[in-house]
């Protein structure tokens, strides 16, 4: 690893004549790389957590969508409309939720950024975030809040007990 070899050339350093001593900053870098392990680590947890919450969140709303409209959903059935024609829907109102939602999430990540570019705070602290980065991730978050939105609708519409879908 880099430390390894920060280490190596110290220790190269310190055997050159006329050379007392070589001080390395690598307590400080072992600080940094242990809490931006630990920040990763805290992210992961948080973002599974809330993906967990918006996929209940969801389902919840898809539930209650489906006791709102029940005897429409009934009326369908008697006149012959097949299970997926009932469900579709619902799944689609699921996927705009949750896409709607990864939308959100873009628009304040995007907010932040212009927020730090104003403050000056990539020179202060050597951010360098390429100009695709951004939009890169924005794609993922937004096709992962339509995923969230689709197994929401899908989990509600599964575990639905009061109509018949």
């Amino acid at each position: 690893s880099d430390l390894e070899e920060v280490e190596r050339i110290q220790a190269q350093l310190q055997g050159l004549p006329g050379v007392d001593q070589v001080r390395s900053a690598d307590d400080a870098v072992k600080r940094l790389i242990s809490l931006r392990t630990s920040l990763q680590t805290f992210s992961l947890v948080l973002a599974t957590a809330l993906g967990f919450a918006a996929i209940a969140l969801i389902a919840n709303t898809i539930h209650m969508a489906i006791y709102a409209r029940r005897e429409e959903i009934e009326i369908m059935q008697l006149v012959g409309a097949s299970r997926w024609f009932v469900r579709t829907p619902f799944v689609i109102e699921g996927v705009v939720e949750g896409t709607l939602g990864g939308l959100f999430a873009v628009g304040f990540v995007v907010m932040l950024y212009r927020m730090a570019l104003q403050a000056d705070l990539p020179n202060l602290i050597s951010i360098d975030v390429g100009s695709g980065f951004l939009s890169q991730w924005s794609i993922l978050i937004v096709a992962f809040g339509a995923l969230v939105g689709f197994i929401g609708s899908a989990l509600s519409l599964t575990l639905h007990r009061g109509i018949k879908l």
